[in-house]
């Protein structure tokens, strides 16, 4: 073990081959600003056998405080089988195979997603359902189990990924590039477990808020009595 760390000490100095001597500026790294939510609806004709659904709102960032309640707002909505879409959409209606969520937090902004792969006639019901899923968890507090419940999961997750090498470099550039200092699995988990129900509230009426939801429908041409129901503003090949 002496001799590894010896080996590797002149890489922890920041003249290390590949690492710039400072921080170089968003200018020359040719960074560009993340455009504006455009909300709306879209429907998008494609020949396919069903109809895929993306309902999305702008997310947190990787640095912001949030971050932690917004994940843990992704795992009760549609982070697994257990999940309220989950549970909702597939498992209580039979509407839809695949339905998930998903939380992407970039630099300077972020995307919360959900997913649907759906028939035509169901389109408008698994629309409904979302919102109702959404508006839940705006009006009511989880309660302490619920909330337990999905930081074991959270936790656990990530856990299971520190066993990947790919994983782990993928964390540490992240940590280096956004906070530049490691950021340990004990660390998340402890800023995990201090998140309340009062934050996932917080945070779903932050981000979860009726002007700034938009959606996407990509799938064969809108039925007449689809089209009435779900309105598309805007319809498009």
């Amino acid at each position: 073990h002496e001799t590894v760390r010896r080996k590797l000490k002149p890489l922890a100095k920041p003249s290390w081959p590949g690492r710039p001597w400072r921080r170089w500026s968003h200018v020359e790294l040719g960074f560009e600003p993340a455009p504006k939510l455009k909300d709306g609806r879209w429907w998008i004709e494609r020949p396919t056998e069903q109809v895929h659904l993306v309902w999305g709102v702008e997310g947190p960032t990787y640095m912001s405080r949030d971050r932690f309640a917004a994940f843990l707002l992704n795992v009760y909505l549609g982070g697994g089988m257990s999940s309220a879409l989950f549970q909702e959409i597939r498992e209580k209606n039979g509407l839809a195979y695949s339905v998930y969520s998903t939380l992407s937090p970039f630099l300077d902004s972020g995307l919360f997603n959900v997913y649907v792969a759906t028939n035509m006639a169901n389109v408008p019901v698994c629309f409904k359902l979302i919102e109702e899923c959404v508006d839940k968890l705006k009006r009511d507090l989880l309660t302490e189990e619920e909330l337990q419940t999905i930081k074991d999961n959270l936790k656990g997750t990530i856990l299971l990924s520190s066993d990947s090498v790919e994983a782990r470099m993928s964390s540490i550039a992240k940590n280096d590039i956004f906070f530049n200092r490691y950021i340990g699995v004990d660390e998340i988990c402890r800023e995990v477990d201090a998140v309340s129900p009062q934050d996932v509230r917080r945070v779903a009426r932050k981000l979860l808020r009726d002007e700034r939801r938009s959606w996407l429908a990509l799938g064969p041409k809108p039925s007449k009595q689809v089209r009435h129901r779900v309105r598309p503003k805007r319809l498009g090949r």
